[in-house]
């Protein structure tokens, strides 16, 4: 009887949980969306259209030394394992010739983002996670990524971030902020089956048996 009832209020406490995460779920969605239309229709001051016109200049003037090629074979080649999992990370600007790798939690939201202001796009300053519309090499055939990816007039960028800074600042995102606001609900109990603490987290990273 006593394992009944154990059982009956952890199912208990876990449709309450689950009802919790998704209310704040959607107050946040809310907020959120609230704010990228402030972003998008907001009139830009005269200070920061000038920051923002000196940024352009600055950004048109440079040109990365270019590399000479001494092959006509392919560098790169995408399985379609590869393709499927690594595509989607990369960001592209056809208008620029740009391909940015972002790297989650390596400032990947704002890479994502100068992707679609490299593109004129007049909404670039909204989230990029909530939009349907990434320009990414996944959205295109396996064929087209890989001659971009192989092309030395496209140039390719990836940034990369202490990985100590990069694993506090995941475990902070994903299993201490996420849960407030219902995001994803609660990451611990989503991917690992329980609520993780720092020290979990680290020791999980490190074994060979996790992938999450």
């Amino acid at each position: 009887l006593w394992w009944w009832v154990a059982m009956t209020t952890m199912a208990h406490d876990r449709r309450e949980e689950v009802v919790r995460q998704s209310q704040a779920r959607r107050r946040w969605l809310a907020e959120n969306a609230a704010r990228n239309r402030a972003l998008s229709f907001r009139n830009l001051s005269a200070a920061e259209e000038r920051e923002a016109a000196e940024r352009t200049r600055r950004a048109a003037a440079y040109r990365l030394p270019r590399q000479p090629t001494t092959s006509s074979k392919k560098i790169i080649e995408f399985s379609p394992g590869e393709f499927r999992m690594a595509a989607r990370h990369l960001y592209y600007s056809e208008l620029r010739k740009l391909v940015v790798c972002a790297v989650p939690k390596a400032a990947s939201t704002e890479l994502a983002k100068l992707t679609y202001r490299a593109e004129g796009d007049p909404k670039w300053k909204r989230d990029p996670h909530f939009r349907r519309d990434a320009p990414t090499l996944g959205s295109l055939s396996m064929d087209r990524a890989t001659a971009i990816m192989n092309d030395p007039t496209w140039t390719k960028a990836v940034f990369l971030r202490d990985p100590l800074a990069r694993l506090l600042s995941a475990f902070l995102d994903k299993f201490v902020m996420a849960p407030k606001r219902g995001l994803q609900a609660n990451y611990g109990i989503k991917h690992f089956g329980k609520p993780m603490t720092f020290d979990d987290f680290v020791k999980a990273i490190a074994s060979n048996a996790s992938n999450k």
